[in-house]
C-alpha cells in the first residue's frame, strides 16, 4: 500500500469549528433550507461570471481574429484546473476549506470582467486558467458540505446546489451582453462588485457555520475508493462523454452558431439565457424526482428527449427555434443532479474526494468535447456538428442500463449507505 493510502486510511476527528451544526439524529435527517440556500447563492454568484464566456466568444473571435478551434480552446483553459479537484476534495475531507467557497465569487468576478482588456489569445487563456482554479476550489468543497445539510433528500439538495449554477448561467449571459451593449466589453469591470458583495455575504454566513461537538469520520484508502467507484464511474463517464457534445452545442457554441446564421449578438446571447432558464427548472425537478422514482428513469428521459429536439431545432425557423431551446435546456440539464447525487450518496465517508473525482472527470470530458466540437465546426460546419451531437447522445442510452440497480433509487441508495 502506498504512503498516500495510509494517510487516507486514518480516522479523522473533525474539530467543532469545522463541523456542520447538528443537534440530534433527527435534525441531521432534515432538509435545512437556509443552509442549502447559502451554498446555492455561492454557486449562482460564481457561475454568473463563468457564463460570460459563450456570449463573449463572438466578440473575441472578431477582435482577436480567432478561429472556431481557438474559440473552443478558451473554455478548455478554464476547465483544466478542474484536475486539481480530487486533491482539493481529499484535503477538504480533513481540513476546513470553507474560505475557498467564500472568496470564489470575488476572485472569479474580478478576473472574468477583465477579459476585455486582454490583448491576445494567450492572455485571455491565462485569465481563464486563473478563473478555473477559483472555480475548482468552490466546486470541490461546497457540494460535499451541502449534502450534509440536505438530510435524506440528497437529490433535492443537489438540485438546489445545481440550480444555483443554472441561475448564474441564466442571468450571466443577459447581464453580460446588456453591459457590453451599453458600455462595450471594457465596461464589464463594474459587474465585479456583485462578486465582492456575494463574498461578503458568504463570509458573514459561513463564519458561523459551526458545531457544538466533534464528529469522527472514518476515511478509506484512495485506492479502495477508486476501486469502489469504478463500476459506477466508468458507466457515467461513457454517458457524459457521448452527451457532452450536445451540451457544448447548447451552451458554449450556441451564440456562435446563431450569429453565423444571421442572428444579432444580443439575441444570440439571450438564447443562452433561454437554455439556462429552462435548465434551472429541469435541474430542480430532476434531482428531486430521482429521489422518488429512481435515478435511472430520470437519466433515460434526459438522454432520449434532447437529441430528438435537436433534430427538430436544426430544421426549425422563427420563434419555434427558441421554444425548442427551452425544451432542450429543461431535458438536457435535469441529468446533472442525478449523477452527482448518485456519486455522493455512494461514498458518504469520502464525499469531497468522490465529488472532486467526479467533477474532474466531468470537466475533462467537457473540455475534450469543446475542442472536438470547435474542430468539427471548422471542418464540416456547425449544422453537421450539431447533427452529430444528437446522434452521439442517442448512443449513450444503452449505458443507463449498466448503472448498478442498488445505487439507482434515491431511497435504495440511502439505505445502503
Amino acid at each position: 500500500m502506498k504512503a498516500a493510502d495510509y494517510a487516507c486510511q486514518e480516522s479523522v476527528v473533525i474539530p467543532p469549528e469545522q463541523a456542520i451544526p447538528t443537534t440530534n439524529e433527527e435534525a441531521q435527517d432534515q432538509f435545512r433550507t437556509s443552509d442549502v440556500a447559502t451554498f446555492t447563492i455561492a454557486h449562482a454568484a460564481h457561475d454568473m461570471y463563468t457564463s460570460f464566456v459563450p456570449p463573449l466568444l463572438p466578440i473575441l473571435i472578431d477582435t482577436l481574429g480567432l478561429t472556431n478551434t481557438q474559440a473552443g480552446m478558451l473554455p478548455v483553459f478554464m476547465r483544466l484546473p478542474a484536475l486539481s479537484q480530487p486533491f482539493i476534495g481529499l484535503l477538504s475531507d480533513r481540513k476546513d476549506l470553507r474560505f475557498l467557497v467564500i472568496i470564489a465569487p470575488a476572485v472569479t468576478g474580478t478576473l472574468m470582467t477583465l477579459i476585455g482588456y486582454m490583448p491576445t489569445f494567450w492572455t485571455v487563456a491565462l485569465i481563464l486558467a486563473m478563473v478555473g482554479f477559483s472555480s475548482a476550489g468552490l466546486h470541490a468543497v461546497a457540494p460535499a458540505v451541502a449534502v450534509k445539510v440536505s438530510g435524506k433528500d440528497l437529490g433535492k439538495g443537489m438540485s438546489f446546489w445545481m440550480v444555483g449554477g443554472e441561475l448564474g448561467w441564466t442571468l450571466g449571459p443577459i447581464i453580460c451582453v446588456t453591459v457590453v451593449g451599453l458600455y462595450t466589453i471594457k465596461g464589464l469591470p463594474i459587474l465585479a462588485t456583485i462578486g465582492w458583495a456575494a463574498s461578503v455575504f458568504l463570509f458573514l454566513r459561513l463564519r458561523k457555520f459551526i458545531d457544538t461537538k466533534s464528529v469522527v469520520v472514518r476515511t478509506l484508502p484512495m485506492s479502495a475508493i477508486l476501486s469502489e467507484m469504478k463500476s459506477i464511474m466508468l458507466v457515467i463517464m461513457a454517458i457524459l462523454f457521448l452527451s457532452s457534445f450536445l451540451n457544448a452545442a447548447l451552451g458554449t457554441f450556441l451564440p456562435v452558431y446563431l450569429t453565423q446564421k444571421g442572428v444579432g449578438i444580443w439575441l444570440a446571447g439571450v438564447s443562452v439565457t433561454i437554455v439556462q432558464a429552462s435548465g434551472v427548472v429541469g435541474t430542480l425537478i430532476g434531482g428531486s424526482l430521482s429521489d422518488r422514482i429512481g435515478r435511472r428513469i430520470v437519466a433515460l428521459f434526459c438522454l432520449v428527449v434532447p437529441p430528438l429536439l435537436m433534430l427538430l431545432f436544426l430544421n426549425a425557423e422563427g420563434w419555434v427555434v427558441f421554444f425548442l431551446l427551452l425544451l432542450m435546456g429543461f431535458s438536457a440539464f435535469a441529468i446533472n443532479p442525478v449523477f452527482m447525487a448518485l456519486v455522493l450518496d455512494s461514498f458518504p465517508e469520502n464525499r469531497a474526494l468522490a465529488n472532486g473525482i467526479y467533477l474532474t472527470m466531468n470537466f475533462v470530458i467537457s473540455a475534450v468535447a469543446l475542442l472536438l466540437m470547435g474542430f468539427a465546426a471548422d471542418k464540416i460546419g456547425f449544422e453537421s456538428a450539431y447533427l452529430a451531437s444528437a446522434i452521439l447522445t442517442m448512443l449513450a442510452i444503452p449505458f443507463v442500463f449498466f448503472l448498478p440497480r442498488g445505487k439507482i433509487s434515491g431511497k435504495a441508495s440511502s439505505n445502503q449507505t
